[in-house]
């Protein structure tokens, strides 16, 4: 399996030629996942009450795109067709999709409830069930977390190690007012999926082995 170095190096080959699709596509992501929602809150003036509300109703509509994002980057890194629409396909098997969406929020959600270790922990385990789940919508939620259990072991510490790298470029991307991210963001993407393709090239290997 690759370094987490040689992961962020040949994601970033990967991307050569392709920025100009990409960028829009993971700053359309983000914008409506995120900053949409905080500024209509803000617009709006909801209360606290209001303001759960409008967050239920807001992530039924815009979870699947977690999943549909991923999707995208597989796509990018597979060679296939990595058009904007991809971001919707979750939409049509979307009561299983926010079903173990859900699910994985709650598991997490308790593990940092119990303490912040637990947390990271479970976050490492199930880190990727959304991804077994993007190439196999068919299975259930219980095989998808099985799956993402039984693929990251081994690999848990450096999945880890592979987010503080996340988290220094992000602190670093603060010196470009972070300008940086538009770049980070799809690279983060991208390296993900790529180690995501590593974890199955590795797990294969230790089936023939």
């Amino acid at each position: 399996m690759r370094s987490n170095l040689d992961l962020l190096r040949d994601s970033v080959d990967m991307l050569s030629g392709k920025w100009a699709d990409v960028i829009p596509t993971f700053f359309f992501y983000g914008i409506l996942t995120q900053v949409f929602s905080e500024f209509l809150k803000l617009y709006l003036g909801y209360g606290p009450f209001q303001g759960v509300i409008f967050d239920i109703a807001y992530f039924a509509l815009t979870a699947p795109m977690s999943v549909g994002i991923i999707i995208y980057s597989l796509a990018v890194i597979n060679k296939k067709d990595f058009s904007f629409n991809l971001l919707f396909r979750p939409y049509d098997n979307y009561l299983k999709t926010i079903g173990l969406i859900f699910v994985l929020s709650i598991i997490i959600i308790g593990g940092f409830a119990l303490f912040i270790i637990p947390g990271i922990i479970l976050s490492l385990i199930f880190s990727m069930s959304l991804y077994i789940f993007a190439e196999e919508p068919q299975i259930t939620i219980g095989e998808a977390l099985r799956k993402s259990s039984e693929l990251t072991k081994g690999y848990r510490t450096k999945l880890f190690l592979l987010g503080l790298i996340y988290a220094g470029l992000v602190i670093l991307s603060l010196f470009t007012l972070f300008i940086g991210l538009i770049w980070l963001i799809p690279l983060f993407g991208i390296t993900s999926a790529n180690f995501y393709n590593d974890l199955k090239s590795t797990q294969r290997l230790k089936k023939i082995s």
